[in-house]
């Protein structure tokens, strides 16, 4: 009896052992501050951009809202980029972020450093809303 006491007692800490550092890990993660830096505005690189944003990427499938009146999944006309919420076929709630340059509700008052900086090695947030 106590040696099966003891291996319990043995596996627990074991797993809050591996389960502490794991979860400041996951809730946590290493971030940096976004690089002081001005993006290129010619017309080729924004073109440039919106071809990576569209074609390459596909970001308008999650950051922007469906028209339900259509089959299929195309996107609100004059809402390209204006975010969207997943709800029902996940747990919870997953929210695309707005990513229009309006200062108000999408990222138009980021710097460049922010809109620019690969997003999973720089935090890009400038609040909470942005970032999760």
């Amino acid at each position: 009896m106590i040696k099966k006491l003891l291996i319990v007692l043995g596996v627990l800490v074991v797993a809050i052992a591996a389960g502490v550092p794991g979860w400041f890990y996951l809730a946590h993660p290493k971030t940096r501050p976004a690089p002081d830096m001005e993006a290129q505005d010619s017309p080729s690189a924004v073109e440039r951009g919106r071809y990576l944003a569209e074609a390459m990427t596909g970001c308008p499938a999650c950051h922007s809202p469906i028209d339900e009146s259509r089959p299929g999944d195309f996107p609100v006309a004059d809402m390209l980029y204006a975010g969207r919420t997943f709800t029902g076929a996940f747990p919870g709630t997953i929210v695309a972020p707005n990513l229009t340059p309006d200062p108000e509700t999408g990222i138009g008052a980021w710097t460049d450093g922010e809109t620019c900086a690969p997003s999973a090695r720089v935090s890009a947030a400038t609040d909470a809303r942005s970032s999760r």
